[in-house]
């Protein structure tokens, strides 16, 4: 028998040292940025203020932990079609300098500062 409370729940090892790596703590900061990536396109897209009508706002492309980021100011046509930033034109123009500069563009995330895609600026 033991004495009362010995041996009721797991036993604690002394010095015990957390044994996470540096690559599960770059996926957990990853699956977060993802996690809060998509719930910024999710508030964008529930905007009740919005007057867009079925047209999608322009989310960032690329990789959401990349180490540079390219940011402009509003949407092209094509990127309001299809509601990706860089996209057509200027993203095969980007991915060219790329190549020229050997830049691998997993390390790029192109962004806009405003996402709604409208044509007047002071609706957005």
């Amino acid at each position: 028998m033991h004495p009362q409370g010995a041996g009721a729940g797991p036993k604690k090892r002394q010095g015990a040292v957390s044994s996470i790596t540096d690559d599960e703590i770059r996926e957990k900061y990853l699956e977060r940025a993802i996690r809060e990536l998509n719930d910024l396109g999710r508030e964008l897209s529930e905007c009740a203020d919005c007057p867009r009508g079925n047209v999608m706002p322009v989310q960032g492309s690329g990789h959401p932990q990349a180490d540079i980021l390219m940011l402009k100011g509003s949407a092209t046509a094509s990127e309001i079609e299809e509601g990706v930033a860089f996209y057509g034109r200027a993203g095969n123009a980007l991915m060219k300098s790329f190549k020229r500069l050997a830049i691998d563009p997993i390390v790029v995330f192109g962004t806009l500062c405003a996402k709604c895609p409208l044509t007047d600026p002071s609706l957005a």
